[in-house]
C-alpha cells in the first residue's frame, strides 16, 4: 500500500486537507508534504479555489488508484482462496434498519454452510455505499433506488411502498372535527408534525423533491436516521413518519396490546417507492460462499417484502 496515495484518497473524499488531516490522526504539515511529493510525480492534483476540488490530473490518479487498489485487494482475496475455499471474509452495505429485520435469519442460515466465512457489517445510505463499493471497501450492498455505474452490477429485489405512519391519537388532535381519510392532501400534511430522516437519505430525497414542488414549507419535528426510533416517536404520538414497507414488520415486535392504533397513509401526488436491490463490482473477485450468500441475502430480503 502506498500511504500518500492513501492519504491523497482521503483527501479528495474529504475534499480538504484540513478534514483528511484530522481522519487519519496525522498533523496538517504531514498531509500537506505527501501531497506536495504525489504534486511533484503527476502534477498538480487540488484545485484550492474558488473551491477546493480535484484537478483532470487529480482525478484520473484518483480513478486509476482506486483501480489499482481494489486489483490489490482482489488478488490477496483470491490467492486466499486458492488455499482454502471455505474462509474469508464479506463486506456488506446495510442499512441499520434492514440489518436488524435480515441478518439474523441471514446468518443463521449462511453460517451453517459456510462456519470459517466472516461479515463485515457497514452501515450507511445507498450513495455511501456506492463509494465504498466502487473504491473495492465493499463485496455488495443492498440498497434502494441505486445508481448503476459501468463497474457495477444490481440484481432486483423488488419494490417497496413507503407509507405515512402516524398514530390515531395524533390524527384526532390535529383533525378534532372530521374522520381521516387514508390519502391525505398536502394541505393536510401541513397540520401534522413530523419526523424526517436526515437530507442523506434517498427516501427523504424524495419526499423533500416532492415538498419544493409543492412549495410546502414543512419544518420536522424531530429528525433523526433511525427507522426504528421514528416508528416508536410515531406510536407515542410524537409526530408521524414515512417508513418502508419492511420495516413496518418490526412495529409488531414492540406494539403492546394496550398501544395506540398506527394509521398506514399515502399523500395525494407523492408516490414512494423504493426499487431495492443487490448490487455488486464486477471487477472484483468473488468467491462460491459470496454467490450463496448473496442469494440468501435476496431471498430473505423478498420474504421481508413481502410481509
Amino acid at each position: 500500500m502506498n500511504i500518500s496515495l492513501e492519504y491523497f484518497l482521503i483527501v479528495a473524499q474529504e475534499q480538504s486537507i484540513s478534514r483528511g488531516a484530522e481522519r487519519a490522526m496525522v498533523s496538517q504539515q504531514d498531509m500537506s508534504n505527501h501531497i506536495r511529493r504525489l504534486e511533484k510525480q503527476y502534477g498538480r492534483l487540488f484545485d484550492r479555489r474558488p473551491k477546493f476540488a480535484l484537478t483532470p490530473a487529480g482525478q484520473a490518479v484518483l480513478d486509476t488508484y482506486l483501480q489499482v487498489r481494489m486489483l490489490e485487494r482482489s488478488l490477496t482475496e483470491r490467492l486466499q482462496n486458492l488455499k482454502e475455499s471455505t474462509a474469508g471474509t464479506i463486506r456488506l452495505g446495510l442499512h441499520i434498519a434492514r440489518a436488524r429485520i435480515l441478518l439474523p435469519k441471514i446468518l443463521e442460515r449462511f453460517s451453517a454452510q459456510y462456519p470459517g466465512v466472516n461479515l463485515e457489517v457497514t452501515h450507511g445510505d445507498t450513495a455511501v455505499f456506492e463509494q465504498l463499493l466502487e473504491q473495492g471497501d465493499l463485496h455488495l450492498f443492498l440498497g434502494i433506488n441505486p445508481t448503476i455505474h459501468s463497474s457495477f452490477m444490481g440484481s432486483s429485489v423488488g419494490r417497496e411502498p413507503v407509507y405515512l405512519i402516524a398514530a390515531e391519537k395524533l390524527l384526532n388532535q390535529c383533525f378534532p372535527n372530521s374522520s381521516v381519510p387514508d390519502t391525505l392532501s398536502p394541505d393536510q400534511l401541513q397540520k401534522l408534525p413530523l419526523i424526517f430522516s436526515p437530507t442523506v437519505s434517498t427516501t427523504q430525497l424524495q419526499i423533500s423533491d416532492f415538498f419544493q414542488r409543492q412549495q410546502l414549507n414543512l419544518h420536522p419535528k424531530v429528525t433523526v436516521g433511525d427507522f426504528d426510533l421514528q416508528l416508536r416517536l410515531a406510536i407515542q404520538g410524537i409526530g408521524c413518519c414515512f417508513c418502508p414497507n419492511m420495516h413496518l414488520s418490526e412495529v409488531r415486535q414492540f406494539l403492546s396490546p394496550n398501544a395506540p392504533v398506527l394509521r398506514r397513509l399515502t399523500v395525494t401526488g407523492l408516490e414512494l417507492w423504493n426499487d431495492v436491490k443487490i448490487v455488486r463490482n464486477k471487477r472484483m473477485y468473488h468467491p462460491h460462499y459470496l454467490d450463496v450468500f448473496e442469494s440468501i441475502l435476496e431471498q430473505e430480503a423478498r420474504i421481508a417484502l413481502s410481509l
